[in-house]
Order: C-alpha cells, then sequence, then structure tokens
C-alpha cells in the first residue's frame, strides 16, 4: 500500500497529486468524460496548493459546499 502511506509523513499538497496519478488510468475506464474529470482533478490539485495543509484545504472546501435537502434542518427528504 505505498500510495496510502502514512497519512501524518505526507507531503502536502504533493499527496493530492500522488492520489490522482494513481487514480488516472481508472478514469477512462470508469468515466465517459474522463478527460473533463480528469481536468478538474488538476484544478482541484492547483486550488488546494494554496493551502498550507490538508486539513485547512478539506475544511475550507467543505464549508462552500451546498448541503443536501435531506440533511437540512426541518427539511423531509423525498
Amino acid at each position: 500500500m505505498d500510495a496510502v502511506a502514512d497519512i501524518s509523513r505526507s507531503d502536502w499538497p504533493v499527496d493530492l497529486e500522488r492520489a490522482r496519478l494513481w487514480y488516472e488510468p481508472h478514469l477512462e475506464r470508469i468515466h465517459e468524460d474522463a478527460d473533463t474529470r480528469r481536468a478538474d482533478l488538476i484544478q482541484l490539485e492547483q486550488i488546494a496548493s494554496g493551502y498550507p495543509s490538508r486539513e485547512r484545504f478539506l475544511t475550507e472546501l467543505t464549508s462552500i459546499l451546498p448541503t443536501p435537502p435531506a440533511i437540512r434542518p426541518g427539511c423531509v427528504a423525498r
């Protein structure tokens, strides 16, 4: 499991690049729009490089994502 090394000794944001490189061979097989998804992953890497740590990046990323209606207070899933 070299691709999933000890996270405490990781190198941010290089780890995100490693994950993308590992995943790239699977894109063509799994997704019809592999080129678009690859470009999205590269853009995500570029955005991540502006954050000092994985924790900070994920905190910011999850704070801007919309909350699905099913888990918003007072909403009933249909």
